[in-house]
């Protein structure tokens, strides 16, 4: 068991382009079962029981689903990942020293090994923050991954900060990560909303890790059919299907 680790599942977002009203989106169904089930099953199947899920829009439908099992930390305006994040914060728990991030509506797919490799690099590198890489002929909207002449990740820049060069880059964020808890406290506060959209980036904490010479690790993730994000009603579709043909 992986008794000093919480997982916190950010699922506060309004899934907007699934035109979601009064249910959020992760209560939506992958072959017969919320999106969200997936997760939690994924994080058991890796050893980690403690968790807290992020929740903001349509709150109730996600509590009425997973009941009172999990800590609830509640994100109370849409700000973006990083003031998500944030909320989460006072909920760790006082034997808490690692904090793995995910989102409970793209980690369906996930296998326990992929999450389990991220957590082994991130111990072995004594890093302050790890994260999962996908290679993608089409990262779409994506935030793309930067590496420099040494191939070491040093920034992730948003699709809708890219330019037109670092669109093209085909390694992307899956916005899967792992933090020491201390580095979380002590840099989550610095995050500074963005110019564009006024969210609160956690991809920014990338940036600020660099800056402070912090231990940064990344993992490719194996097979790209692991990561599926749910975003749209032909996502949905999609990966409805595919869950459908893996059971």
């Amino acid at each position: 068991m992986k008794s000093n680790f919480t997982a916190v599942i950010l699922a506060a977002g309004k899934g907007t382009r699934l035109n979601c009203q009064k249910e959020n989106k992760v209560t939506k169904k992958l072959a017969g079962k919320p999106m969200i089930f997936y997760t939690i099953d994924l994080l058991k199947k890796t050893g980690i029981d403690s968790i807290v899920v992020v929740i903001g829009f349509a709150q109730e439908s996600v509590k009425q689903i997973l009941g009172d099992k999990y800590i609830y930390a509640v994100q109370k305006k849409p700000l973006g990942t990083g003031n998500a994040a944030l909320s989460a914060l006072p909920h760790l728990s006082q034997t808490c020293q690692h904090v793995l991030v995910l989102n409970a509506d793209d980690s369906a797919f996930y296998q326990s090994e992929d999450i389990n490799q991220l957590i082994n690099v991130h111990l072995k590198n004594k890093a302050d923050m790890s994260l999962i890489t996908v290679i993608k002929n089409n990262p779409q909207k994506l935030g793309r991954i930067i590496r420099d002449k040494n191939k070491q990740v040093t920034a992730i820049v948003e699709y809708k900060n890219a330019n037109q060069q670092q669109k093209k880059i085909k390694e992307a964020n899956t916005a899967t990560y792992c933090f020491t808890k201390q580095f979380l406290q002590e840099y989550l506060p610095q995050v500074k909303p963005n110019p564009i959209s006024q969210e609160y980036y956690l991809t920014d904490l990338l940036e600020i890790a660099v800056k402070n010479n912090k231990q940064v690790s990344a993992i490719q993730l194996s097979q790209t059919s692991h990561f599926q994000g749910v975003n749209t009603k032909e996502d949905l579709q999609l990966a409805d299907k595919k869950m459908k043909q893996k059971n």
